[in-house]
């Protein structure tokens, strides 16, 4: 009778379950869900997020007043447990073990409230120990900022004065390229109006005819342009004409130094002596722009012209009194 119940019971069972006696897989939120979690899922991750915040926030001090309490939430437990009798059993008269602490003498009253204090000051020495580390990594963690704010600080003044640097040696580029812009222009200005005094010197060139030691006449000119001037020259023109008037200026001195007979006839014009001084002013302006500032290209056209050489060779024509004394008189 029991065995049939058995197998009729199993035979019903069996008529829930789907073909083969197998049992169908669980949907939805099930316990067949639930085994399909791979491990460490979001639960687990929670969990764990969990237990870092509250690391986090659990601060030395925290911990050693919930540490403090804990111990004297025990104390405070275990004073209102009842004393046990001298004989192992459990008091009969309801004594408590506070009431037999305060029944101790003095001495060893204080032996325990010592040991009690010294338990709490060594906890909260291991707290202050935890705080001071932390006060120190805040400490060091601000002055590796700091360190690191005046380094960026740092780097940023010595870009700056990197491109104040630059900007100066700009501004100082342009300032010399203005200037050398206006003594160039100054300079062809000035040796423009040089050529016109030579068109002006033109038939009064003449300083000395004098015998020569060598035998012969000797006669002694500038160099000097026929015509009249014209504002249309050409720069390649003015300096051709600057050209050959330094050179006979350079012969002429030369030949003052070799050939010059002081009793030789000596030829003046009146109405040159301007002329020669605005002739020597000119000169001594053109030697003066290459000091003050001029273009590498404009130094070394004064350098052909050979104008310091020839502001020499002038004054020392100019320094012969013989050359410049009045005939008429």
């Amino acid at each position: 009778m029991t065995d049939g119940r058995d197998r009729s019971a199993r035979s019903a069972e069996g008529s829930d379950r789907p073909e083969g006696g197998r049992e169908a897989p669980a949907l939805g939120g099930g316990s067949g869900a639930a085994r399909r979690c791979p491990p460490g899922g979001t639960s687990g991750a929670s969990v764990g997020t969990e237990t870092k915040d509250l690391g986090q926030t659990l601060t030395p001090t925290a911990f050693g007043f919930l540490t403090s309490l804990v111990v004297l939430l025990f104390i405070l437990w275990l004073a209102v447990q009842q004393a046990p009798d001298p004989l192992g059993a459990t008091g009969a008269d309801g004594a408590t073990r506070l009431s037999e602490f305060w029944q101790l003498p003095l001495n060893a009253m204080g032996d325990a409230l010592a040991g009690l204090a010294a338990s709490l000051a060594f906890l909260w020495l291991i707290v202050t120990a935890f705080i001071q580390k932390n006060e120190l990594k805040e400490q060091r963690a601000a002055l590796e900022a700091q360190r690191d704010e005046l380094e960026l600080a740092r780097e940023v003044q010595n870009e700056q004065l990197k491109a104040m640097k630059a900007q100066s040696r700009i501004f100082e580029d342009e300032q010399q390229e203005r200037q050398h812009h206006r003594n160039h222009q100054t300079l062809q200005r000035k040796a423009r109006r040089l050529v016109r005094l030579l068109f002006e010197l033109n038939n009064c060139n003449t300083l000395a005819e004098f015998e020569s030691t060598f035998g012969g006449t000797s006669i002694l000119r500038l160099y000097s342009i026929g015509g009249s001037y014209s504002a249309k020259l050409s720069f390649e023109e003015i300096e051709d004409h600057l050209v050959e008037f330094t050179k006979s200026l350079m012969v002429a001195r030369d030949k003052l130094d070799m050939e010059f007979d002081r009793a030789g006839k000596v030829y003046q014009h009146l109405d040159q002596g301007n002329v020669h001084g605005e002739i020597q002013r000119l000169l001594r302006d053109l030697r003066n722009l290459r000091e003050g500032g001029l273009s590498t290209a404009d130094v070394e056209w004064l350098d052909e012209l050979q104008v310091e050489e020839a502001a020499q060779a002038f004054q020392s024509l100019l320094s012969v009194a013989e050359l410049w004394k009045d005939e008429l008189i």
